[in-house]
């Protein structure tokens, strides 16, 4: 009941601060904008910070931070649909050219997408996961497809964090990494689950979903948890760096 106060009161901050303060161009553009042009007008990201990781566009630019900021604090559906969008046709591109490193060397025609866990704490504060909004999406766009071909499969809270952090934002680099290990587990309850039916199934492609990333402390993280614990073909993506 408390959770759903505060997601409340946050929502009722945001229309409060949106009727004071006009909405920037840059939001404007988010709210209006298809999601078949965003390849066409957002900047991509140079290169990802750490190798097991792909990002798609660049944070520097104002309407890509917007975009971030609007699922993250406002859980703007909009927004949403757009990054979706953007992961989703991502990930029909480059899974074909993600390096395999199972034993086999055979591509697992079926994609495992994983939304980036966050801590109890952080969704109360927040009152959502924003990466679980992103992997909806996904998931949405999958289910409307007509083509048979790669499927993406959603599975949430396969991996979990074990323990809460600060915001990432305030620390520097040494700190973020510092603080990123030992962060995440593996929820052996799905894991059981899944594999029994389905015994091929640690052998698939897993792809960690995020919003944002700077480092890459918590990304690698998270991808090597999962490596550790044999899903060896894990890699992270997030709409932006």
């Amino acid at each position: 009941m408390l959770s759903i106060t505060k997601s409340l009161f946050a929502n009722l901050v945001n229309l409060f601060i949106d009727a004071i303060f006009p909405i920037p161009l840059a939001e404007q553009w988010i709210l209006n904008t298809p999601k078949e042009g965003i390849f066409k007008i957002l900047p991509r990201a140079y290169k990802s910070p750490i190798p097991e990781s792909f990002s798609i566009f660049s944070y520097k630019d104002e309407k890509v931070w917007r975009l971030v900021w609007s699922i993250k604090y406002k859980k703007s559906k909009q927004a949403s649909t757009l990054a979706g969008f953007a992961l989703h046709r991502f990930i029909k591109i480059f899974t074909q050219v993600i390096p395999n490193t199972t034993e086999s060397n055979v591509i697992i025609p079926n994609i495992i997408v994983i939304p980036m866990p966050v801590s109890k704490q952080r969704r109360r504060e927040r009152g959502f996961n924003q990466c679980e909004l992103l992997t909806k999406e996904i998931e949405n766009l999958e289910q409307q497809k007509n083509l048979v071909d790669i499927k993406i499969i959603v599975i949430n809270n396969l991996l979990v964090r074990k323990h809460h952090t600060s915001r990432q934002t305030l620390k520097d680099k040494s700190a973020r990494e510092k603080s990123a290990l030992d962060l995440f587990d593996i929820n052996e309850n799905i894991h059981q689950k899944i594999s029994a039916s389905n015994s091929n199934f640690k052998n698939s492609t897993f792809i960690i979903i995020d919003d944002v990333v700077t480092t890459g402390s918590t990304m690698k993280e998270a991808v090597l948890t999962m490596r550790k614990a044999g899903f060896q073909n894990t890699w992270g993506l997030s709409v932006a760096h």
